[in-house]
This record gives structure tokens, sequence and C-alpha cells, in this order.
């Protein structure tokens, strides 16, 4: 009788190490798609930032194309009185 229990305990065992396998295989798998769809984000978010400050500087080298002399005087003093 010991026998017999001992090898059906044995055989539950390795049934609760297969089922324990799958699942974490399946977490597995569930994270690295989880990884990729934030790499994803990440790198739309990336770009679209680098969008918007082209954008940004674009549109500033406009204004300073569009002045004139005292006025980009006028802008460069303001500024270095910002940045000190």
């Amino acid at each position: 009788m010991d026998i017999r229990n001992w090898i059906d305990q044995e055989a539950d065992k390795i049934i609760d190490k297969e089922q324990l396998e799958k699942e974490l295989d399946e977490l597995v798998s569930k994270h690295n798609q989880e990884q990729a769809v934030i790499k994803k984000e990440r790198a739309i978010a990336i770009d679209k930032l680098r969008k918007e400050m082209l954008f940004n500087i674009r549109n500033v080298k406009m204004q300073m194309l569009s002045m004139n002399e005292e006025q980009l005087q006028g802008t460069t003093k303001l500024t270095v009185k910002q940045n000190f």
C-alpha cells in the first residue's frame, strides 16, 4: 500500500509541475508581449516629441529671420538677462 501511495503522490507532483511550467510559460509570453507594447508606445512618444521640437525650432527660426537688427538685439539682451 505504501508503494502505491508513493507512486500516486509522485504522479500528482509531476502533473502539478507540468501545470506550473505551463503557467510560467504563459506568464513569460504575456510579459514579453506587454514589454513589446511598452517599447512601441515609448518609440511613438519619442518620435512625437522629436517632431514637436523640430516644429518649434522652425517657428523660432522663422520669427528670428523676420526680425530686423534692432529687434534681434533686444531679443538677445532679454535672453541673456533671463539666462543669468
